[in-house]
């Protein structure tokens, strides 16, 4: 496991080293969010939502056929990006101000499965249905 070379994605891993994730997870989680970040032409995440987290999954579940698993494993990345990484460095730029609630949708079009992730002051909730 090799630090990456891009110093945001070097510090998502320094992070999660420290706080003793396990490799196969933050080797998943690492290649997911530079994904993320190359298909949307090198934008940072902070300055990004919930319409380039659709567009994102979306990508992978229509246009590259990503199996369930794997759209919900990418999923997992951009929700431990947005409420690690991302909130902290919000939370810390605001002066202690919460973020507003968050809402990412990944759609499968095989079996219309959806699920909501909602941000709500750094605190996670998932929801699924059919």
């Amino acid at each position: 496991m090799q630090k990456p070379s891009s110093p945001f994605l070097a510090s998502i891993f320094e992070f999660m080293v420290v706080r003793h994730y396990a490799k196969s997870t933050i080797e998943a989680y690492i290649y997911w969010i530079r994904w993320f970040i190359r298909f949307h032409r090198n934008q940072h995440p902070a300055q990004m939502g919930n319409i380039e987290v659709e567009q994102f999954l979306s990508f992978l579940a229509n246009e590259r056929s990503v199996a369930v698993k794997t759209q919900a494993l990418a999923l997992n990345a951009l929700v431990f990006l947005y409420k690690e990484i991302t909130y902290r460095v919000n939370s810390c730029r605001n002066s202690g101000l919460t973020l507003s609630i968050t809402s990412s949708f990944a759609f499968t079009s095989s079996t219309y499965v959806w699920q909501w992730i909602a941000f709500d002051g750094g605190n996670a909730t998932a929801h699924t249905g059919y």
